[in-house]
C-alpha cells in the first residue's frame, strides 16, 4: 500500500469510529450559553497523565503560567495512581487560584455534567485515543469550544472536538492527513517542555574517552520498526567501530532481548556492538544514561517527543527525518524550534548520511554537546510563559468566533 493511501485509510477509520461513537452520546449532548458578558472565561484541562508520565512534561507549563487573574482554570484529573508530581501540580494550580477536580472512576456523562456546572467555556483534552481517555465526556459537548492537544498524533474522529493545537512543522499546510478538527498552528512548536530538575549536569561526549562513537535510542520499542533497524544498520556500517545503545522497558525480559538482537543480526548487526538497557526507575539515573551516547537516533514514522527533548537537554544531538504525518514530524518541530536544522533528513538515505557526518567530527560533537542545553533553555521550546500566553490567546480567539456564530 502506498503511504498516502494508508494515511487516507487511517483518517477514514477515525472518522467512521467518531460517527458510530457519537450515537452513544447524542441524547446527552447539550450546551448552555454564557449570558453573562462580565463573567471571566473558564478554561478546563482534562487528562489522566498528571503524574510522572512523558506527557506531563508538556502539560506543566500551562498549569503554571496561565494568568489566573484574567480567567479561571479548572483541571479535571483522571490519574489512576497519583504520585509526587500529581501533588506538586495540584498544589501549584490551587495556589494560583485554580480548581482541581478528581474524576477518576466517574462516569463520563457525569463528568460532562460537572463541566457544565463549572461553566467551562474552553475545554482542552490532552489524551486523544490513549489509555483512560475521556472522549465520551467530550462527545457530550459540555463546552462551547472543545480542543485536543498534546496526547495523540492523529484526529480524534469526534465531530464535537473543534480544534487541534499543532504547528506548521508537525502539520505542514500541505499535509495529506485528514482531521475532523480544524488545525490551529502555533507560531513556534505546539509543545512546551518543562525541564527535569533531577537531570543533573551535561557530561562530556563519551567518544572523547571511548575512542569510538555511540549511537542511541531511548524510544518506545513499538516505534523501532524493521525499517528503522535497517537504517540504523546502515549507519553503524558507515561508522567503523561505532556502537548502539537502546533502552526501553521490555528489555527487562530476556526473551524480548534475544528477539531484538536476533532481528539486528539478520540485518548484519554484530550483537557485540549493541547494548540493551531496561527501564531505569529514578529520573536522575534515566537522564544521566544519555551520557552513554554521543548521538541519538530518532524513530520513524512515529518520532520521539519526550525522548527528543531529554536528549537535547542532556547535550546529545538527535538525527530526525521529516515525514508525511504529524507523528513523523514532531521531532523535526522540536529540533527546529531549538534552532537545529542540520540533523533533519528528508529521506532514509539522507538520515544515514547525516548520522555518519555527525559522527565523523568528534570535536564538533563535543562543542555541540556543551552548548545544546543552553540553546534549548533559551529557545521558545522552554519558554513556558510566552507559550502559555500564546496558547490562551489562540483559544480565546476561537471562543470569540464561536460566540459570534452561535
Amino acid at each position: 500500500m502506498h503511504p498516502r493511501s494508508g494515511i487516507a485509510l487511517c483518517s477514514t477509520m477515525y472518522m467512521d469510529w467518531g460517527r458510530r461513537f457519537m450515537r452513544l452520546f447524542l441524547q446527552y449532548t447539550s450546551l448552555d450559553k454564557n449570558n453573562d458578558p462580565e463573567r471571566p472565561l473558564v478554561i478546563g484541562y482534562v487528562s489522566p497523565d498528571y503524574f510522572t508520565h512523558s506527557v506531563s512534561y508538556f502539560i506543566e507549563a500551562p498549569l503554571i503560567y496561565h494568568d489566573y487573574t484574567t480567567y479561571k482554570v479548572v483541571v479535571y484529573s483522571a490519574v489512576v495512581k497519583e504520585d509526587a508530581k500529581t501533588n506538586n501540580l495540584r498544589d501549584r494550580v490551587l495556589k494560583n487560584g485554580g480548581t482541581w477536580r478528581n474524576i477518576y472512576g466517574i462516569d463520563e456523562k457525569k463528568v460532562a455534567s460537572m463541566v457544565r456546572e463549572d461553566k467551562i467555556d474552553i475545554l482542552v483534552e490532552l489524551i486523544g485515543h490513549t489509555a483512560n481517555n475521556k472522549l465520551g465526556m467530550m462527545a457530550c459537548r459540555p463546552a462551547l469550544v472543545q480542543v485536543t492537544w498534546i496526547g495523540y498524533p492523529n484526529t480524534t474522529g469526534l465531530p464535537t472536538i473543534d480544534y487541534t493545537i499543532t504547528d506548521a512543522l508537525a502539520d505542514p499546510p500541505n499535509t495529506k492527513q485528514k482531521h475532523v478538527e480544524e488545525l490551529v498552528r502555533l507560531p513556534d512548536s505546539f509543545l512546551c517542555y518543562t525541564l527535569s530538575p533531577e537531570a543533573g549536569p551535561v557530561c562530556p561526549t563519551p567518544a572523547l574517552s571511548n575512542g569510538f562513537v555511540t549511537f542511541g535510542s531511548f524510544n518506545n520499542l513499538a516505534k523501532i520498526t524493521s525499517k528503522v533497524l535497517q537504517v540504523w544498520a546502515k549507519i553503524l556500517c558507515g561508522v567503523p567501530n561505532s556502537r548502539l545503545i537502546v533502552k526501553c522497558k521490555p528489555f527487562c525480559c530476556e526473551s524480548v532481548r534475544k528477539q531484538f538482537l536476533s532481528a539486528l543480526e539478520k540485518l548484519g548487526f554484530e550483537s557485540l556492538r549493541v547494548d540493551l538497557l531496561p527501564l531505569i526507575l529514578l529520573n536522575h539515573d534515566h537522564m544521566q544514561a544519555y551520557s552513554l551516547m554521543d548521538i541519538s537516533l530518532d524513530t520513524f514514522p512515529y518520532a520521539g517527543t519526550t525522548t527528543t527533548c531529554e536528549s537535547l537537554y542532556m547535550g546529545v544531538p538527535c538525527v530526525a527525518m521529516r515525514g508525511m504525518v504529524h507523528a513523523h514530524n514532531v521531532a523535526v518541530s522540536l529540533l527546529q524550534t531549538v534552532g537545529l536544522n542540520n540533523p533533519v533528513a528528508e529521506n532514509e538515505d539522507e538520515n544515514v548520511e547525516l548520522a555518519v557526518q555527525l559522527a565523523s567530527d568528534i570535536t564538533a560533537l563535543s562543542n555541540m554537546r556543551m552548548r545544546l542545553r543552553d540553546l534549548m533553555v533559551k529557545s521558545p521550546l522552554c519558554d513556558g510563559s510566552k507559550f502559555t500566553h500564546g496558547l490562551a490567546r489562540v483559544c480565546i480567539q476561537k471562543y470569540m468566533v464561536s460566540i459570534l456564530q452561535w
